[in-house]
């Protein structure tokens, strides 16, 4: 098992602006886990997946990631997810 743990640097974001991302990954002792390759995704407020990419390990089970919403982004509450592993 793993647990993934994901924090924003704020709450709300508006179009053109980044959600910037803290994630952390423990084993179910809480040791952080090495190595694992993470993958956010962001989901539009309509459920369409509007971007992916791997996070950047940060040491000690720690990633950040950086997402870009697009100017013309749709209102609405949007949903970001991380998936251990590639794909």
């Amino acid at each position: 098992a793993i647990d993934v743990f994901l924090s924003t640097d704020r709450g709300a974001y508006r179009a053109g602006e980044t959600v910037n991302a803290t994630v952390l990954a423990r084993d179910p002792e809480m040791r952080a886990i090495e190595g694992l390759p993470l993958t956010a995704r962001l989901t539009r407020p309509d459920g369409v997946e509007y971007s992916r990419m791997l996070t950047s390990q940060a040491g000690a089970g720690g990633h950040t990631a950086a997402l870009a919403i697009a100017g013309k982004a749709p209102r609405g509450t949007s949903r970001r997810e991380v998936f251990a592993g590639e794909k």
